[in-house]
């Protein structure tokens, strides 16, 4: 009976074409992907500074940091770098390589990647972890700022964060559910949601856990 291979994460980016219209990138160049994610940008990038290129590739998250070392491997006649760490940090670290960028490249907003992936609990499409964090290596989890936050606290985030107009019930019901049990994944989460907003008054052209689930990443 054969082994179960499990497919990697697969991103395909924006405005591919647009962004490589824009960026001035020939054989030689230097290149900085700050967010560095699945690699997609950077495998293009990587290939038109080629050869004689000098390529810098930040993600602060550890997953992906590793999906993308992997997808790129080591091309010939090109200097590749790549750290674990935030974007803003790229100043730093091409001071210190005295490196000087043609072309820097931050793709900002959520990886359809990390939203997918259960385990770190960002979606609610799925059951996970109720977690929520880019990099779980620092940071608090949802589900212990959840377990641990005032009423008002919560319902401050809910209606400030997601323009949660149910924010005060959804707030209550959270701390009502924690009383006999902690919340730990994000059908906790959403459990607590339908049941704070009666049927008739829901939003139906979204979820009601939408902004609930913003406000909290947020």
């Amino acid at each position: 009976m054969g082994h179960l291979v499990m497919a990697q994460p697969r991103h395909d980016p924006v405005m591919f074409k647009e962004v490589f219209d824009l960026l001035p990138l020939i054989p030689g160049s230097t290149a900085v992907d700050g967010t560095l994610g699945l690699a997609g940008h950077a495998l293009e990038m990587i290939r038109r500074i080629s050869p004689g290129g000098k390529f810098l590739g930040t993600d602060w998250d550890r997953q992906m940091l590793e999906i993308a070392k992997d997808r790129i491997g080591k091309p010939e006649g090109t200097q590749i770098d790549l750290e674990r760490c935030d974007y803003r940090e790229i100043p730093k670290l091409m001071q210190k390589r005295s490196w000087r960028a043609d072309g820097i490249l931050l793709d900002l907003g959520l990886n359809s990647a990390q939203i997918d992936d259960p385990e770190r609990g960002i979606a609610f499409k799925s059951e996970g972890v109720l977690d929520m964090r880019m990099d779980k290596t620092s940071g608090e989890p949802a589900a212990s700022l959840l377990n641990r936050m005032s009423l008002d606290q919560l319902e401050r985030v809910l209606w400030e964060n997601g323009d949660e107009r149910w924010a005060r019930a959804i707030a209550r019901k959270i701390v009502e559910r924690r009383k006999v049990a902690p919340l730990k994944t994000t059908q906790d989460l959403v459990d607590c949601v339908l049941a704070a907003i009666p049927v008739k008054a829901r939003d139906r052209r979204i979820h009601p856990a939408t902004r609930t689930f913003m406000a909290i990443r947020l």
